[in-house]
This record gives C-alpha cells, structure tokens and sequence, in this order.
C-alpha cells in the first residue's frame, strides 16, 4: 500500500486564492471522491488505504478528515456521486424518445455505453460499492432511485389505471433496473466481452415482455 508520508502539502492558498473557506473545502472534498474513483476504480476498495488516496490527491490527512471519517465514508460518497452522473444521462436519453419502445432500448444504451466508457466509475458503482453495506443497501434496495421513478411515471401514461397495484408495478420497475444492473456486474467481470448491442437487446426484451403483458403499445408515440 502507498504512503502519503512523502505527499506535499495540498496549497489552499495558490490552488484556490480568492475562494471562500466552503467553497475551498467543497473542492477538495470534489479532489478527494475523483482521486478514490480512480484508485479503487483501478485496484479495488480493499486494496487502497487511506495514505495511498491522500497521496493521490497530494493531501494531508487533515484535510481528509475534514469532509470524511474513513474510507468508506469516501466510498459510499463516490457511489452516490456516480449514480446521480448514471441516473442523469439515462433519464435524459428516454425523455429524448417518441416511443415506450425507444425508450427502454436508449435507457439501456446510455446505462451500458455509460460503464464502458467510463470503466473506473462503472467498477466502483457496480463492483466496489458491493462492499460497503450502506452502498449496497442504497443499490440493492433502492431499486434504481430516480430511474425507476422516471419509468414509473412514464409507464403509468402508457397503461390503464388498474392494471397493476402500484406496489405491485413499483416493484416491476425495480426489477427491470435491477436485471441492468446484475447484467452490468457480469459484463464488467468478463472483461466487457459482450457486445454492447446484445446487452441492450437481452435486457430490453425482458421490459418489452413487461409491457406487452401491460398491453403497453410499444411502439406508440408518447
């Protein structure tokens, strides 16, 4: 493991003259959650200590301490960070789209490209954050937060009223982010082997088997 022993002061003074005292500290705490998506991004959660992300950062520890008390803290920081950049592009490429169907494919494309294209960010939003019961608990439980919401708003202009109890389609909604995401985790453990195009397809044909069994007419514009 690193040592920051040998790290050089982090210079409030130069890198950030003329800031307020908050807005110095909301940047290096932004510097701290970049330099942990890239270290256990690259290595893993249980391979990085805390020495090792101060180095990164070129920080000493007080000024990790002053936005987190330990490592996890950092980690379930990071995830959330991440989740909202994930939930953000996705909800707009299907707010994009004229039909049910060209919803659920451009949601699972941007998901997908999303992790491909940013591989240190998709290891610790799927992989690493596994880890820590807090995060885990926010993306097992949650249920794919303001995405499945999204759908669930856009679902329900779709179907009739009482074709689901809304707990009932709730849960529907959770499940169809949650096979992205399990498909997402075995697609980073491979080494991203599969295509693309064919996971985009495979997780979609579960929502379009959902909406026909809804009478959803998928391809009906909006």
């Amino acid at each position: 493991m690193n040592d920051s022993s040998g790290a050089q002061p982090y210079n409030v003074s130069r890198q950030y003259d003329g800031k307020s005292a908050d807005s110095r500290r909301s940047e290096r705490r932004g510097v701290l959650v970049e330099s942990a998506i890239r270290l256990f991004g690259e290595k893993g959660y249980g391979a990085v200590s805390l020495n090792a992300i101060c180095a990164e950062a070129k920080m000493n520890k007080r000024y990790f301490y002053e936005s987190f008390a330990n490592l996890e803290a950092l980690l379930i920081e990071a995830y959330r960070l991440i989740s909202k950049e994930i939930q953000r592009e996705v909800i707009q490429n299907i707010a994009a789209q004229d039909t049910p169907k060209n919803m659920i494919t451009a949601g699972f494309q941007s998901f997908f490209e999303y992790i491909r294209s940013h591989p240190e960010r998709g290891r610790v939003f799927l992989i690493e954050a596994l880890s820590v019961h807090p995060a885990r608990s926010d993306l097992l439980g949650n249920g794919g937060g303001e995405v499945s919401e999204f759908l669930l708003k856009t679902t329900r202009q779709h179907m009739k009223e009482d074709a689901l109890a809304e707990a009932v389609l709730s849960a529907v909604a959770q499940g169809a982010v949650g096979a992205a995401i399990f498909v997402g985790q075995n697609w980073i453990a491979s080494g991203y082997q599969q295509p693309i195009e064919e996971l985009v397809q495979a997780v979609s044909e579960i929502c379009f088997g959902i909406g026909e069994r809804l009478n959803i007419s998928l391809d009906k514009e909006a």
